[in-house]
């Protein structure tokens, strides 16, 4: 199944952090001259790429979870019932019975 969201939000939000990333090679000229210009600089920029970094991390790992809901037996019964039918989930219990 298409699901757009995941089209909108990727580029979006790595457009917002690419410029969070400029910005801090920006800031520095923007700054008056002292000792710390580039430091301030180089911080907003590794700011950036960490929580690009960060968000990129968790929500890559939502696509594809580890671990699925756990589900009491009987609403697991009632859900293969509603969802294939009495026939098909007939079937499917006597191939895999529930503990």
């Amino acid at each position: 199944m298409f699901n757009s969201s995941l089209f909108v939000a990727l580029p979006i939000i790595t457009i917002f952090w690419v410029a969070v990333f400029i910005a801090g090679f920006i800031v520095p000229f923007l700054i008056p001259k002292n000792p710390n210009r580039w430091t301030i600089g180089t911080m907003i920029a590794t700011t950036a790429i960490c929580c690009y970094v960060f968000w990129l991390i968790a929500f890559l790992a939502q696509l594809n979870p580890l671990i699925g809901p756990e589900v009491p037996n009987a609403v697991a019964a009632h859900m293969r019932r509603a969802w294939l039918g009495w026939k098909q989930a007939k079937t499917y219990d006597t191939c895999y019975p529930s503990w």
